[in-house]
């Protein structure tokens, strides 16, 4: 199954797209090859131990992934990975 990816602008800006779709297993994996080859997606994407950056929230089906696996959640029968920027606030 195909899985589509929704990108926030914030990322989007230096991917060059807002959707795409990937038929990998994992949410890592998603993440990974959505970043794969540009480096400055990458930064904004992980932190330097490879964990989504703190201001990105990862959502399989509109499931927060930090309360499933994680990266390591499974995308099959998943039909929407979308990543948010978080919202800060005082």
């Amino acid at each position: 199954m195909t899985t589509t990816i929704l990108v926030p602008a914030s990322l989007a800006e230096v991917l060059g797209v807002r959707e795409t779709t990937t038929s990998v297993s994992t949410v890592g994996e998603a993440l990974r090859s959505l970043v794969a080859g540009n480096p400055a997606a990458q930064r904004r994407l992980f932190d330097t131990n490879d964990n989504v950056n703190r201001f990105i929230n990862v959502y399989v089906d509109g499931q927060d992934v930090r309360s499933l696996q994680g990266q390591d959640s499974s995308l099959h029968g998943v039909a929407l990975l979308e990543l948010v920027s978080a919202i800060a606030g005082g």
